[in-house]
């Protein structure tokens, strides 16, 4: 069953938190929430959403613009080729081959899809 694609956010204020974007929120996570458990989720979680708004609210001069990972660079190595691990030597521990001519040198792995 494909799950529904929600629209981006293009700006935050406008978010309502109401049961849908909550009960939208859980299925995203995987969470198995009751009822009960919807209904206060939706009131804790418009409850943080206004404390963060209030937060936003204060003029610290002090206080810098966030710059985290998104701003950062980081120093790259040159891209050298270089002899890869043999295929024996990477299969040597896999708990199973593929048996298949066209499959050699694969791993076999569970099935994940149905």
């Amino acid at each position: 069953m494909a799950e529904p694609v929600a629209e981006p956010v293009t700006d935050p204020a406008s978010v309502t938190v109401d049961r849908a974007l909550v009960d939208r929120v859980a299925l995203l996570a995987r969470l198995r929430l009751t009822d009960d458990e919807s209904t206060a989720m939706t009131a804790h979680l418009a409850r943080m959403l206004e404390l963060v708004d209030h937060l936003a609210e204060v003029d610290d001069p002090a206080a810098s613009p966030y710059t985290g990972p998104a701003g950062a660079t980081r120093p790259l190595r040159e891209d050298e080729p270089r002899p890869s691990l043999p295929v024996a030597e990477a299969l040597r521990n896999a708990p199973g081959l593929a048996g298949a001519p066209e499959d050699e040198g694969a791993f076999r792995v569970p099935a994940v899809l149905e």
